[in-house]
């Protein structure tokens, strides 16, 4: 997968979390998204790229998973 489309999968899974109130998909297609779709769209990244998004990505799900 070549690095922009990456990039702009991720910077859209970001923006819907971020705009949500609570998780925007059933717990499975949560589960597919955030433990399978997610990592493998870090893994064509840079390590350092890979890192930033992986922390911004789950801030966004830890306040989900907080949310009621």
């Amino acid at each position: 997968m070549p690095h922009a489309i990456a990039v702009n999968t991720l910077r859209k899974t970001l923006a819907l979390l971020t705009a949500a109130e609570r998780w925007p998909w059933d717990p499975d297609m949560k589960t597919a998204r955030m433990d399978r779709t997610v990592p493998k769209l870090r893994a064509v990244l840079p390590p350092d790229e890979a890192t930033e998004w992986r922390g911004r990505i789950e801030a966004q799900a830890a306040r989900l998973d907080a949310a009621p």
